[in-house]
């Protein structure tokens, strides 16, 4: 099971990129679509649920995806849609 940034609820800090391990935070400060973007986003392919992300979070906008809040429960499906 992943972890899913809830959109409504990211403010782009950048915390939770920097500390995952497994670089599948996107986009990066540096990505041409990262100003574009209205959130970060974690890669549910990639994410081993190590919860170094969650740690981080000022705005507790990180979830396991079983564990979301019933209002942001289509934050994993735009989470995932991010990556395709």
């Amino acid at each position: 099971m992943a972890y899913v940034i809830v959109p409504e609820l990211c403010t782009k800090d950048n915390l939770c990129f920097d500390a995952c391990p497994e670089a599948c935070i996107s986009p990066a400060a540096e990505d041409a679509n990262y100003e574009a973007t209205d959130s970060l986003y974690i890669n549910p392919e990639l994410c081993t649920d190590c919860s170094a992300c969650v740690a981080v979070c000022p705005s507790d906008a990180i979830y396991l995806a079983d564990d979301l809040p019933a209002e942001y429960a289509d934050a994993a499906g735009r989470n995932k849609a991010f990556f395709n």
